[in-house]
């Protein structure tokens, strides 16, 4: 064996070149990437499936305890929690909590509505990449709603455009107010 072939053979059981685990990391750090992509926005659809859910229920047991009576005057957060109207995993001792850790509380709507006709949920801290989804979900079981203070399904009306609804979501968080009659 002369010198040079035993230096190539030498040479090639070292391992790997330099460039060569730098491609593998990246390949790695692609896969990476992309399943966290996959995780986050299946935890997104879980999160807004799971408040749809809780609108319904909220708008349940308020239509409920409110039953025969002319208006939603008395209608508070309490008031609700007390009817146990809140899924459980709502209320964290004295408050009432989304799944985004903002804050929902109730009471008769305080948007254009007149003799305490209608109640309002407010859901504070809705992220951006949730709010459309979560609008768009609810707004077909609910009189009306708000983001912050931006119309986003008018009275007795159709959701309007999406473009309306991407731009009232555009804040990090967004209060959603959920407006529903008895």
């Amino acid at each position: 064996m002369n010198f040079s072939t035993h230096r190539s053979s030498v040479r090639k059981s070292r391992g790997f070149t330099l460039i060569e685990l730098m491609v593998a990391v990246t390949i790695i750090a692609i896969a990476i990437i992309a399943l966290l992509g996959r995780y986050s926005a299946a935890k997104q659809a879980t999160q807004v499936q799971q408040e749809t859910g809780n609108v319904q229920t909220i708008v349940s047991a308020t239509q409920a305890a409110f039953a025969g009576q002319p208006s939603f005057q008395n209608l508070t957060t309490d008031v609700i929690k007390a009817t146990n109207g809140f899924p459980t995993q709502m209320v964290n001792g004295s408050t009432v909590t989304n799944v985004w850790t903002g804050s929902v509380s109730m009471g008769p709507a305080q948007l254009p509505v007149v003799n305490n006709s209608k109640a309002q949920i407010d859901y504070a801290l809705v992220p951006q990449s949730a709010c459309i989804a979560f609008v768009n979900s609810v707004a077909l079981t609910v009189d009306s709603m708000y983001v912050d203070t931006t119309v986003v399904k008018p009275s007795g009306g159709n959701i309007v455009t999406p473009a309306l609804i991407q731009t009232a979501c555009v804040a990090g968080t967004n209060t959603v107010k959920i407006i529903f009659a008895n």
